[in-house]
């Protein structure tokens, strides 16, 4: 199965931060049960804001997609397929804590020093993707322009 090696491979890393639990969008909601999705997606935001840390698998970014020297992204990681899901926004602006992974599960960088580089390929200012005031008048939906047009909704999920 192509999830296998992610929900392997995501184990084995919570573990090794010393978590005992692993929730993973992969096999945890049954995508063939309109209703079940339906009620998943409603709750992804709570869930995301309530873990202790998100990992954000970005299996089309290769290891050399960091400047190590710099810190800065390349072109890969801003082009991954992970920008365009549509649940990305709510996956990043709800955890306090994301860590990106490259295709090798290599650590990318966390959200906290990758925030320019969201802002600039979301188009999302800096302060709602720090988690922000939520309520202002100004939500994210209310800043989606160029991120909106390169979104993609689907019911199947990528499993990478």
């Amino acid at each position: 199965m192509a999830g296998y090696s992610k929900i392997r491979n995501s184990c084995s890393l919570a573990a090794s931060h010393g978590f005992q639990y692993l929730w993973i969008d992969t096999c945890c909601i049954d995508k063939t049960s309109s209703a079940e999705l339906s009620e998943s997606l409603n709750s992804m935001y709570r869930w995301y804001r309530e873990s202790m840390v998100c990992y954000a698998y970005l299996g089309d970014v290769p290891s050399d997609s960091l400047e190590r020297r710099t810190g800065v992204a390349g072109r890969a990681f801003g082009q991954s397929a992970w920008f365009t899901r549509g649940w990305t926004l709510q996956e990043l602006i709800a955890p306090p804590t994301i860590v990106f992974l490259d295709q090798e599960w290599q650590e990318i960088g966390a959200k906290s020093s990758l925030l320019p580089t969201f802002s600039r390929i979301t188009g999302i200012p800096s302060a709602f993707l720090q988690g922000g005031d939520l309520d202002r008048p100004a939500s994210p939906c209310a800043c989606r322009g160029p991120r909106a047009a390169r979104r993609r909704g689907s019911r199947t999920w990528p499993t990478a």
